[in-house]
């Protein structure tokens, strides 16, 4: 079974893509809320510069997994605290310059 999202057209991933990155400017990614304008390079809470850091990614029963690192929530019981809650990239993940070059992971 595939992921529903292989059936969206790409026009419309990428109009998603481009309203969640437009949400940069005044930044509720989080429940902190900060509202700080990571378009401008500034960091809330998190610290988490304007693009988030890819931990890892891999193929996942059809579809795939994203793990990002940096996150702030701090969930006593996290399972993947080890690699979410330091703010680095991890050895073999790629930097993006730009938040649509990721549609370009093959």
């Amino acid at each position: 079974m595939k992921a529903a999202y292989f059936s969206l057209d790409i026009s419309i991933i990428k109009k998603r893509a481009e309203q969640l990155y437009g949400g940069l400017k005044s930044c509720h990614l989080c429940p902190h809320q900060c509202g700080i304008n990571r378009l401008q390079g500034e960091t809330g809470f998190c610290q988490t510069p304007q693009l988030a850091k890819v931990a890892s990614y891999t193929a996942h029963h059809g579809s795939g997994t994203i793990f990002f690192s940096g996150c702030n929530l701090h969930c006593q019981y996290c399972q993947n605290a080890d690699i979410s809650q330091q703010n680095l990239e991890m050895p073999g993940t790629r930097s993006f310059d730009h938040p649509f070059s990721f549609f370009d992971i093959t």
